[in-house]
């Protein structure tokens, strides 16, 4: 079996990860079998030491898992590379983790060198001792320890491949203010790895993490609050001028428009022409021109009684369909105005209609007068909703 190496021991004095510089001219061991290796960086494959064809090592791909994964831990942070270990909401103290999932969060990405900082980091170690135990990596601290019986104090990174923490040591480490991380690695194709956060223990990283979030939120609500009213209240003033430029602009047209002499000139003539006309014509008839008529006369051509109408210069047309036309007619002006039937009886004695009257027609002085008093209406309705604001949704 091949096994790949991250890490080799280098003149058997210091480890070197596969990223970093290699000296050809220096030995590279497995550190597990201590059988010389060599270093593998091509263009296609993934870097790594490799054992010579036909080696023996002892090594199964657990074993090279937690070793590369440990090794790999403290050259970051040796070198202030930043990894970010995923925390489960599960092992995060109550308030935080109240506070993260209502973001929607469902871990925490707890930052190395945010840890190393906080913990003033001066290096780190691989299986070094602390108290009774052997920790796979110690992140050495620049402040010396409280522990009585332990030399120095450091935090403590577990790496978690087949076998997790004992719960011995994670007492003597609670009972001892051993700050730890028990992390679950995966090997990425580069030689890194990310870490899941198996189990920690850090309440000073926390309760300085929770205090500094809470001051932050509430700087931060602060502002958005005295945004939120100055934006309010610069909303408010401009609504003011708005309401005032818009009563003005209303008097404005009432002035100009209400109060003039002749309200029609405010209409578009194409309006104002739909509006007069009435038309009267059989639908099967094509119109082919507009002609004014000043006249009508009804006289007797050969046999026949005809009806003509006259243009300006007394030219007679002849009108076509006059019974329906008088129907249509009829029929229309009888919808628009209140008619009455003169009933009468002819030279022979048959009773009928002889002539109409029709009720309500424009008065070009009262229409006018009608007109304004109902656009007066309107504008002072129109006005008042200005006035107090109110959207004009029911017109």
């Amino acid at each position: 079996m091949s096994i790949k190496l991250a890490v080799a021991l280098e003149d058997n004095k210091v480890f070197r990860h596969i990223s970093e510089r290699i000296d050809h001219s220096k030995s590279y061991t497995c550190p597990i079998c201590s059988a010389v290796v060599q270093s593998k960086k091509g263009q296609e494959r993934q870097h790594h030491f490799a054992h010579a064809p036909g080696s023996n090592c002892s090594a199964n791909e657990e074993t090279i898992l937690h070793f590369n994964a440990k090794h790999y831990l403290a050259y970051c942070i040796k070198n202030k590379i930043d990894i970010v270990f995923n925390a489960p909401l599960e092992v995060i103290p109550p308030k935080l983790k109240n506070i993260f999932s209502s973001l929607g969060m469902k871990e925490y990405p707890l930052s190395l060198i945010s840890l190393a900082s906080f913990y003033k980091s001066r290096g780190a170690r691989v299986e070094k001792g602390i108290g009774p135990y052997i920790a796979d990596v110690i992140m050495l601290l620049h402040e010396k320890s409280i522990m009585k019986d332990a030399s120095e104090t450091g935090f403590v990174f577990e790496i978690f491949v087949t076998h997790e923490m004992e719960q011995e040591k994670q007492k003597w480490f609670i009972d001892h203010n051993v700050n730890f991380l028990e992390l679950v690695p995966k090997s990425v194709d580069d030689n890194t790895f990310v870490f899941l956060v198996q189990r920690l223990c850090i309440p000073d990283y926390f309760s300085d993490l929770q205090t500094k979030f809470i001051q932050s939120s509430t700087d931060t609500f602060h502002r958005e609050i005295s945004e939120i009213v100055s934006k309010n209240i610069q909303i408010e003033e401009v609504q003011k001028v708005e309401k005032a430029l818009k009563l003005k602009a209303w008097d404005w047209v009432v002035d100009h428009i209400l109060y003039t002499d002749d309200l029609r000139a405010w209409v578009p003539d194409e309006i104002q022409d739909k509006m007069k006309n009435i038309t009267v014509k059989p639908l099967w008839d094509h119109e082919i021109r507009k002609v004014k008529m000043f006249g009508a006369n009804y006289k007797k051509v050969r046999e026949h009684r005809m009806v003509f109408a006259l243009d300006d210069s007394n030219r007679e047309f002849l009108i076509l369909n006059e019974k329906i036309l008088l129907a249509e007619l009829l029929k229309v002006l009888s919808v628009a105005y209140p008619a009455e039937m003169i009933i009468g009886k002819s030279l022979q004695g048959k009773e009928g209609v002889i002539g109409f009257r029709f009720h309500n027609l424009i008065d070009p002085i009262n229409y006018d007068i009608e007109w304004k008093s109902n656009i007066q209406r309107i504008f002072k309705s129109v006005r008042s909703r200005l006035e107090h604001g109110l959207e004009d949704n029911e017109d």
